[in-house]
Protein backbone atom coordinates (compact mmCIF):
# COMPACT_ATOMS: atom_id res chain seq x y z
CA UNK A 1 0.00 0.00 0.00
CA UNK A 2 2.73 2.56 0.76
CA UNK A 3 4.57 2.07 -2.43
CA UNK A 4 1.11 2.52 -4.36
CA UNK A 5 0.64 6.20 -2.24
CA UNK A 6 4.24 6.54 -3.00
CA UNK A 7 3.79 5.94 -7.05
CA UNK A 8 0.80 8.14 -7.26
CA UNK A 9 2.58 10.68 -5.14
CA UNK A 10 5.31 10.60 -7.84
CA UNK A 11 3.10 10.87 -10.81
CA UNK A 12 1.01 13.38 -9.35
CA UNK A 13 4.11 15.55 -8.43
CA UNK A 14 5.44 15.16 -12.44
CA UNK A 15 6.34 17.80 -14.59
CA UNK A 16 6.09 18.68 -17.77
CA UNK A 17 6.22 21.93 -19.83
CA UNK A 18 3.54 24.00 -21.18
CA UNK A 19 0.77 22.75 -23.01
CA UNK A 20 -0.75 25.95 -25.17
CA UNK A 21 -4.60 25.90 -25.92
CA UNK A 22 -4.63 27.99 -28.76
CA UNK A 23 -3.75 32.12 -28.58
CA UNK A 24 -4.80 34.19 -26.35
CA UNK A 25 -8.24 35.81 -27.81
CA UNK A 26 -11.91 35.80 -27.84
CA UNK A 27 -11.99 33.32 -31.33
CA UNK A 28 -15.56 31.47 -30.85
CA UNK A 29 -12.93 28.14 -31.44
CA UNK A 30 -11.85 29.31 -27.96
CA UNK A 31 -12.01 26.12 -25.26
CA UNK A 32 -14.57 27.85 -22.29
CA UNK A 33 -13.46 26.85 -18.74
CA UNK A 34 -15.80 24.52 -16.63
CA UNK A 35 -17.41 26.85 -14.10
CA UNK A 36 -17.45 26.21 -10.35
CA UNK A 37 -18.90 27.42 -7.01
CA UNK A 38 -16.34 26.17 -3.77
CA UNK A 39 -15.89 27.74 -0.09
CA UNK A 40 -12.66 28.89 0.08
CA UNK A 41 -10.42 28.94 2.63
CA UNK A 42 -10.51 32.75 3.47
CA UNK A 43 -12.44 34.01 1.23
CA UNK A 44 -16.09 33.11 1.27
CA UNK A 45 -17.90 31.65 -2.11
CA UNK A 46 -15.97 31.43 -4.45
CA UNK A 47 -18.11 31.09 -8.25
CA UNK A 48 -16.23 31.78 -11.40
CA UNK A 49 -19.30 32.72 -13.06
CA UNK A 50 -18.85 36.06 -10.37
CA UNK A 51 -15.38 36.46 -12.32
CA UNK A 52 -17.23 37.47 -15.56
CA UNK A 53 -15.52 39.86 -17.53
CA UNK A 54 -12.26 39.47 -16.04
CA UNK A 55 -9.36 37.54 -16.66
CA UNK A 56 -8.97 34.48 -14.18
CA UNK A 57 -5.77 32.49 -13.28
CA UNK A 58 -6.33 29.21 -11.76
CA UNK A 59 -3.41 27.28 -10.37
CA UNK A 60 -4.16 23.50 -9.09
CA UNK A 61 -1.76 22.40 -6.30
CA UNK A 62 -1.30 20.17 -3.41
CA UNK A 63 0.65 20.97 -0.10
CA UNK A 64 2.98 17.97 -0.50
CA UNK A 65 3.80 18.47 -3.99
CA UNK A 66 7.88 20.35 -3.87
CA UNK A 67 6.85 22.09 -7.23
CA UNK A 68 3.56 23.68 -6.63
CA UNK A 69 5.17 24.78 -2.74
CA UNK A 70 8.20 26.41 -5.21
CA UNK A 71 5.59 28.60 -7.52
CA UNK A 72 3.64 29.80 -5.18
CA UNK A 73 5.04 32.84 -4.08
CA UNK A 74 5.79 33.75 -7.66
CA UNK A 75 1.39 33.56 -7.74
CA UNK A 76 1.45 35.58 -4.63
CA UNK A 77 3.74 37.70 -6.46
CA UNK A 78 1.64 38.23 -9.19
CA UNK A 79 -1.85 38.65 -7.03
CA UNK A 80 -0.30 41.31 -5.89
CA UNK A 81 0.70 43.13 -9.04
CA UNK A 82 -2.09 42.37 -11.08
CA UNK A 83 -5.57 41.61 -8.52
CA UNK A 84 -5.44 45.45 -8.29
CA UNK A 85 -5.81 45.96 -11.90
CA UNK A 86 -8.65 43.28 -12.34
CA UNK A 87 -7.07 39.90 -12.58
CA UNK A 88 -8.34 37.13 -10.77
CA UNK A 89 -6.04 34.49 -8.83
CA UNK A 90 -7.71 31.21 -7.61
CA UNK A 91 -6.33 28.12 -6.34
CA UNK A 92 -7.51 25.08 -6.18
CA UNK A 93 -6.38 22.24 -3.71
CA UNK A 94 -6.36 18.54 -4.01
CA UNK A 95 -7.25 16.24 -1.63
CA UNK A 96 -6.30 12.83 -1.31
CA UNK A 97 -2.48 12.88 0.09
CA UNK A 98 -3.25 16.02 2.13
CA UNK A 99 -5.93 17.13 3.82
CA UNK A 100 -8.17 20.99 3.77
CA UNK A 101 -6.78 20.96 7.04
CA UNK A 102 -3.12 20.75 5.73
CA UNK A 103 -3.96 22.82 2.93
CA UNK A 104 -5.09 25.78 5.21
CA UNK A 105 -1.64 25.68 6.93
CA UNK A 106 0.27 25.38 3.96
CA UNK A 107 -1.25 28.72 2.64
CA UNK A 108 -0.54 29.98 5.97
CA UNK A 109 3.12 29.09 6.13
CA UNK A 110 3.67 30.41 2.69
CA UNK A 111 1.58 33.91 3.70
CA UNK A 112 -1.08 33.44 0.48
CA UNK A 113 -3.58 35.62 0.49
CA UNK A 114 -5.45 34.61 -2.64
CA UNK A 115 -8.35 32.80 -2.96
CA UNK A 116 -7.94 29.26 -2.84
CA UNK A 117 -10.23 26.68 -2.33
CA UNK A 118 -10.20 23.02 -1.08
CA UNK A 119 -11.59 20.18 -4.11
CA UNK A 120 -13.76 18.48 -2.28
CA UNK A 121 -14.06 15.43 -4.31
CA UNK A 122 -11.94 16.36 -6.28
CA UNK A 123 -15.12 17.54 -9.35
CA UNK A 124 -12.89 20.71 -9.99
CA UNK A 125 -9.83 19.29 -10.98
CA UNK A 126 -12.16 16.21 -13.04
CA UNK A 127 -13.86 19.10 -15.10
CA UNK A 128 -10.54 20.33 -15.79
CA UNK A 129 -8.69 17.29 -16.91
CA UNK A 130 -5.87 17.97 -14.57
CA UNK A 131 -3.36 14.85 -14.28
CA UNK A 132 -0.20 16.63 -13.09
CA UNK A 133 0.76 18.77 -10.61
CA UNK A 134 1.07 21.80 -10.48
CA UNK A 135 -1.04 22.99 -13.30
CA UNK A 136 -1.98 26.34 -14.48
CA UNK A 137 -4.97 27.29 -16.38
CA UNK A 138 -5.21 31.06 -17.54
CA UNK A 139 -8.78 32.21 -19.05
CA UNK A 140 -9.88 35.20 -20.96
CA UNK A 141 -12.04 37.55 -19.91
CA UNK A 142 -14.65 35.53 -21.70
CA UNK A 143 -13.43 32.47 -19.43
CA UNK A 144 -12.37 31.20 -22.45
CA UNK A 145 -8.93 28.85 -21.79
CA UNK A 146 -6.38 31.11 -23.20
CA UNK A 147 -3.61 28.53 -22.14
CA UNK A 148 -2.72 25.61 -19.79
CA UNK A 149 0.39 24.92 -18.27
CA UNK A 150 1.57 21.87 -16.97
CA UNK A 151 4.69 21.78 -14.19
CA UNK A 152 6.52 24.37 -11.95
CA UNK A 153 6.02 27.89 -13.97
CA UNK A 154 8.53 30.43 -13.02
CA UNK A 155 8.19 34.06 -12.43
CA UNK A 156 9.22 34.95 -15.60
CA UNK A 157 7.18 33.04 -17.74
CA UNK A 158 4.06 33.53 -15.58
CA UNK A 159 4.51 37.16 -15.94
CA UNK A 160 4.98 36.51 -19.82
CA UNK A 161 1.20 35.08 -19.80
CA UNK A 162 -0.28 37.87 -17.74
CA UNK A 163 1.26 40.45 -19.60
CA UNK A 164 -0.80 38.72 -22.70
CA UNK A 165 -4.09 38.57 -20.63
CA UNK A 166 -4.23 42.41 -19.47
CA UNK A 167 -3.06 45.52 -20.93
CA UNK A 168 -1.48 46.33 -17.37
CA UNK A 169 1.61 45.25 -16.51
CA UNK A 170 3.98 46.12 -13.53
CA UNK A 171 6.73 48.23 -14.26
CA UNK A 172 10.55 46.79 -13.99
CA UNK A 173 10.45 48.44 -10.45
CA UNK A 174 7.35 46.65 -9.29
CA UNK A 175 8.96 44.58 -6.42
CA UNK A 176 9.29 47.71 -4.80
CA UNK A 177 7.55 50.57 -5.74
CA UNK A 178 3.92 48.84 -6.68
CA UNK A 179 3.37 50.54 -9.73
CA UNK A 180 1.69 49.74 -12.98
CA UNK A 181 1.95 50.61 -16.87
CA UNK A 182 -0.93 50.66 -19.28
CA UNK A 183 0.08 50.02 -22.44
Amino acid sequence: MALLIASFALLATSCAGEESVGPISTDAKSVGAPSFEAESFSHGEIALADLSGKPVVINFWFPSCPPCRAELAGFEWAYKHFGPVGMEFIGVQQLGLDSAVDGQRFLEELVITYPNVPDINNTIQHDYKVLYYPTTFFLDVNHNIARKWVGQIERKELLEILKQLTTYYPTENAESNNKFTNH
